[in-house]
This record gives structure tokens, sequence and C-alpha cells, in this order.
């Protein structure tokens, strides 16, 4: 199972990188950056390790516990979330809808 990761891993970050080439906006390119650069630390470790190795702790709420995660983690969220704003900011929902304007 290692390995099918692994190599997941390794097309996806392929296909993320010529996107990132190919983009001419600012914002996707630092997003698939950070994205490549959270893939690319945990390739890493599953490649040198064999797993992922999860090192920063913190508390969520006292009912839920705590979350474990580490840098790696933390650039993919970014990422994604920085894409997921500015899409869902520039675009309309539908023909009738106005974008949201912030």
């Amino acid at each position: 199972m290692k390995w099918t990761i692994v190599l997941i891993g390794l097309v996806m970050s392929i296909l993320i990188s010529t996107v990132l080439v190919k983009s001419k906006q600012v914002y996707i390119r630092v997003a698939l950056g950070l994205v490549l650069a959270g893939a690319t630390g945990n390739l890493f470790d599953r490649l040198s390790v064999g797993y992922v190795i999860d090192y920063l702790q913190m508390p969520i709420l006292p009912v839920v516990g705590s979350t474990i995660f580490n840098i790696s983690d933390v650039y993919i969220i970014v990422g994604c979330a920085i894409i997921l704003f500015f899409e869902v900011r520039n675009k309309p929902n539908s023909k009738n809808d106005m974008p949201v304007q912030f």
C-alpha cells in the first residue's frame, strides 16, 4: 500500500507542477507552490521512514481532544484554502447570482 500512495503522490506532484508552471495567476502559483511543498514533504517522509511523521499537537476543544499534524499538512491546507477563497470569490454560482464582493 505504501508504494501505491507514493505513486499517487508522484503523479499528483507532476500534475501540480505542470499547472503551476503554466498558470499566469499569482494566487494559483503561490497556492500550488504551497500544496506542492507540503506534498513533497509528506512524500519524503513516506519514502525515508515509511510513514508520515506528525510532530505538532494542538488542542482544539476539550471534548474533541487534540489534533496532530506537521508543517507539510499546514502548507497543503493553506494552499487549498487560498484556491478555494479566490475561486469562490471570483465566480458567480449561476447566471442570476451576482459574484460575492469582499
